[in-house]
């Protein structure tokens, strides 16, 4: 974009639309259509009109910006090239090759006909009738069933879907085909949480040795946030975090800088099972704005934003985005972010104490129950725990909804600090006790604090009950995590 300014001030409009049709010559994931697209708007009508990968360009930013009306206008008019034979033989080709991918990626139209699509589009390529520009499966999101588009409605048929398209998808997609189908049926089973985790882990890592081998790094981001999930529910918290350290490194080595924003995303999430305030506050400061300008490309951001709002009590304004993002996810049809926002929308009316949370928690089971989505829901653990337990009586399975219980309750013991906003009460705790509470905090023993203090095991003992009893702790552990989470003292040599 700096190099488009200085063609701008300077009036070189030519260099400008050249760099400008480089950039649409990528899919979302690399092309910086939201950066440029004040460049984009710019250009003379007529200079557009006269390239069809600019046409395209245009179509897809305007979807891209939720203007599905002119993103159609757009389409009409490279169709209109492709057909008019006044127009260059090499051009019109371009423009077919541009249509066929736009039949594909256009977000607004939210994979309607989709497997005929493939199918047809799979046919073309073998004859050599169009050749596609690179796809992102996954718009750098962590996820294929819930990236680029939403795949939801294909979880019902995953396992056949898997056999019939596996082979036209990656010759499609080329090197983001490579681990697809691994990956994103572990994604479909993982969601349904009813096939053994061992199956899942094992098609995942599959998925990233393919993936690994001439493949694209966004595949395996999506196969080792699965992992990360996975391992969350089974409780293996210090496996997850290695993951993700490993993902990291991977990053860097491959310079995969399309990444890092979402990945820093995802790290978030990550924190917000320990109520890692640092992270989760420096988040809040540095999410896109939806207010100024909203970009469906941020959606996975605006979704994790919601959570640490809800987790600094920032109510009002977590219902506020929350509420602006159902219209988005109902026009754009996307199923999961639908049930995912419900969920969330559910929590925060529940905290506000309004009523209308188990009309929104009914709505998002429902929708739920028909594909079988159990990890949803608990993976939210604590927070949606309380909500599942208060709701009434619905026309909700009672298999769905232990399913989902049963797991959610496993998720709040693991992690009971996910979502929960502890408000800092006034504690007053003497010069002893400060001490005492430092050294605790540093990991030290009983004893060793004992010879610290120059004081008996009797009247440690007395020090402890009285710093538990003042923060409502149960045992050193729970007192650990309180003061932690408070911000009453640091874990390294911190002070009150």
């Amino acid at each position: 974009s700096e190099a488009l300014e200085c063609y701008r001030l300077v009036g070189a409009e030519e260099q400008m639309t050249q760099l400008l049709i480089r950039n649409a010559a990528n899919h979302p994931g690399t092309g910086h259509y939201y950066d440029t697209r004040k460049y984009y708007e710019a250009l003379p009508e007529q200079t557009i009109l006269e390239n069809p990968v600019l046409i395209s360009g245009m179509s897809l930013l305007c979807s891209l910006m939720l203007n599905p009306q002119d993103s159609e206008k757009w389409y009409q008019e490279l169709k209109a090239f492709a057909e008019n034979p006044k127009n260059p033989k090499p051009k019109r080709k371009e423009a077919r090759n541009k249509l066929a991918y736009l039949d594909i990626a256009l977000p607004h139209r939210a994979g309607k006909g989709i497997i005929k699509i493939f199918t047809n589009t799979f046919r073309m390529v073998k004859a050599g009738e169009i050749r596609l520009q690179e796809f992102s499966v996954t718009s750098n999101i962590p996820a294929i069933m819930n990236g680029g588009l939403d795949f939801c409605v294909w979880s019902k048929n995953d396992t056949a879907i898997a056999r019939f398209l596996g082979h036209p998808l990656e010759i499609i997609l080329g090197k983001h085909g490579k681990g697809l189908v691994d990956i994103a049926l572990s994604e479909s089973l993982f969601e349904k949480g009813m096939t053994n985790p061992y199956e899942i882990v094992t098609r995942l890592n599959n998925g990233i040795a393919d993936a690994s081998n001439g493949g694209k790094m966004e595949m395996i981001f999506a196969a080792t946030a699965l992992l990360v999930k996975q391992h969350l529910l089974q409780g293996q918290y210090p496996t997850a975090k290695r993951r993700i350290d490993m993902f990291q490194q991977k990053i860097i080595e491959e310079n995969a800088s399309q990444l890092i924003p979402n990945f820093q995303t995802f790290c978030t999430w990550f924190a917000l099972y320990t109520n890692d305030k640092k992270i989760i506050q420096n988040y809040l400061e540095s999410a896109p704005d939806e207010k100024k300008n909203f970009y469906i490309l941020d959606r996975y951001r605006y979704m994790i934003k919601i959570r640490c709002l809800i987790a600094e009590n920032h109510l009002a304004d977590a219902l506020d985005l929350a509420c602006f993002l159902t219209g988005y996810f109902n026009s754009y049809q996307r199923t999961y972010m639908m049930i995912e926002n419900n969920i969330l929308k559910a929590v925060i009316l529940y905290r506000m104490e309004n009523e209308s949370w188990r009309s929104v928690l009914t709505e998002a089971l429902q929708k739920a129950e028909e594909f079988h989505f159990v990890r949803v829901f608990s993976l939210e653990g604590t927070a949606v725990l309380p909500l599942l337990m208060h709701l009434e009586k619905t026309d909700i399975s009672e298999e769905f909804l232990k399913a989902i219980m049963n797991e959610a309750k496993k998720m709040a013991l693991a992690y009971p600090d996910y979502l929960n906003y502890v408000t800092k009460p006034d504690i007053y705790f003497t010069d002893r006790e400060t001490q005492v509470l430092s050294l605790l905090c540093q990991g030290l023993s009983m004893q060793e604090i004992c010879n610290e203090c120059g004081i008996s095991y009797d009247g440690l003992k007395k020090h402890n009950r009285n710093i538990y009893q003042k923060l409502g702790a149960k045992n050193r552990a729970e007192a650990e995590r309180k003061v932690l989470q408070l911000g009453i003292i640091h874990r390294k040599g911190g002070e009150l």
